[in-house]
């Protein structure tokens, strides 16, 4: 849940993006909440999804995305302490957004 006077453009537009997605994937997007906004703005979808959302992503940065995933996977594979993807991690294309679910 969001404070309405603390919402920038980017976390209005980062959830817009997210709503977007689910709605595309199917899935249940009820009160997204915002845990940073830097680089990417970041939200808890639900009680089991973090996603990150990368504004005006160009097709590198979709890249680099994708290989975070990639790297992301092969390390706790072997069991390494890092934070695995979801199952369809992405990057989702939204636009000219891009946003990785883990």
């Amino acid at each position: 849940m969001f404070v309405a006077e603390k919402m920038t453009s980017r976390v209005e537009r980062g959830v817009e993006v997210l709503r977007r997605l689910f709605r595309r994937m199917d899935l249940s997007l009820v009160n997204p909440y915002l845990l940073k906004d830097s680089n990417h703005v970041t939200f808890r979808a639900n009680s089991d999804v973090v996603a990150r959302v990368l504004l005006d992503a160009d097709a590198i940065s979709a890249a680099q995305l994708a290989r975070e995933c990639d790297v992301s996977l092969f390390l706790a594979d072997r069991g390494a302490p890092v934070t695995r993807p979801t199952v369809d991690p992405g990057p989702h294309r939204i636009g000219v957004d891009c946003v990785t679910l883990w």
